[in-house]
């Protein structure tokens, strides 16, 4: 560029306006130098673009760079658009201790709630679970919902599905379960995550280890001995070794309308009026012990695979995992 502009003819011309008429070879050298200065310009301009040209190709598609030594690992920049996201707790205000100890602080340190979140479900006839939502609401970032008192006579089966375990088979636990059939109607978010109130976070929530490529939620089951395998044959699936409960992952997300389907299947594969007439048989004793998170997964992976991506905890390449029930180490331990 300043080759150019350095012309012969500007120089003759300072020359002239110092009294001087250059001679012709004067002239030739003024060329010269004026064309290797351009030359060099261009041999510079062109390493400027070769250099930006190789530090782009040096990024993924997506304008994420590239890691060493995890190369079996697909990062992308998710869409603002990105499905909305609600990790629901059904809870009562005797687990608020266990909700401060291992919950709430690990909720704080991994989650973003101002882009996922959060909705504790309580009783809505109980006035103690209004006072627990007014001493939590101080920590910000926790949404409330209530559910109203439903018919006393689900609760109170002459059976027990849940064997020897009959704390678990307790009227307010089976509320818990039954309301896990009916998430959907605490939410309107695309994508609902079940957590339990005693569960906690050790890992980042982020766009990347809920959805694959493809836009598919990641479901983490395992697939050895099934510990529910009810769930399974409720379904009319016959037997499976996948579980999604056992391995103690969470939260485990579904998407929203998966779960009024999941009912509307049961209804007819049991050939029933309501659901609430499914769920009466479910806790009948009838039937073993079994999961409504495993229900649901099971459900979407096995009539909903386009949109679901099933990771089972044998795949060699792996998936992220975000928490857990309680804080034990070995979830730490076994966290990818």
């Amino acid at each position: 560029f300043f080759g150019l502009v350095l012309s012969p003819r500007f120089c003759w011309f300072c020359l002239i306006m110092d009294g001087q008429v250059p001679p012709l070879r004067v002239q030739r050298r003024f060329l010269h130098l004026s064309l290797g200065a351009a030359f060099a310009s261009a041999l510079v301009l062109a390493s400027v673009v070769a250099v930006m040209a190789y530090a782009r190709s040096s990024t993924s598609s997506s304008g994420e760079p590239e890691c060493e030594g995890i190369s079996n690992v697909s990062y992308r920049v998710m869409s603002s658009a990105s499905p909305s996201v609600d990790i629901l707790v059904r809870s009562f205000y005797k687990e608020e201790r266990r909700m401060r100890l291992w919950l709430l602080p690990t909720l704080q340190a991994f989650v973003d709630t101002e882009k996922y979140n959060f909705t504790l479900v309580l009783d809505e006839e109980s006035r103690k679970d209004h006072l627990l939502e007014a001493n939590l609401q101080p920590l910000g970032g926790i949404r409330f919902a209530y559910e109203p008192l439903p018919k006393a006579d689900l609760f109170h089966s002459s059976g027990n599905p849940y064997g020897e375990q009959g704390w678990v088979a307790r009227p307010g636990y089976l509320r818990q379960v039954r309301s896990t059939f009916y998430l959907d109607r605490f939410s309107n978010h695309s994508v609902l995550g079940i957590m339990d109130s005693d569960g906690c976070f050790f890992s980042f929530l982020t766009d990347e280890v809920l959805f694959d490529s493809k836009g598919r939620l990641i479901v983490r089951m395992a697939n050895s001995t099934a510990h529910y395998a009810t769930d399974a044959l409720l379904l009319g699936l016959g037997m499976t070794s996948l579980d999604a409960m056992w391995i103690n992952r969470m939260p485990i997300f579904i998407w929203r309308d998966t779960v009024p389907r999941l009912r509307r299947f049961l209804v007819r594969h049991f050939k029933a009026k309501t659901f609430d007439d499914v769920f009466r048989l479910l806790v009948s004793g009838t039937f073993p012990a079994f999961s409504p998170a495993n229900l649901l997964l099971l459900y979407g992976v096995h009539f909903e695979p386009h949109r679901y991506s099933l990771v089972t905890h044998t795949n060699s390449s792996g998936v992220v995992s975000i928490g857990g029930n309680r804080c034990r180490a070995l979830d730490f331990a076994a966290g990818c």
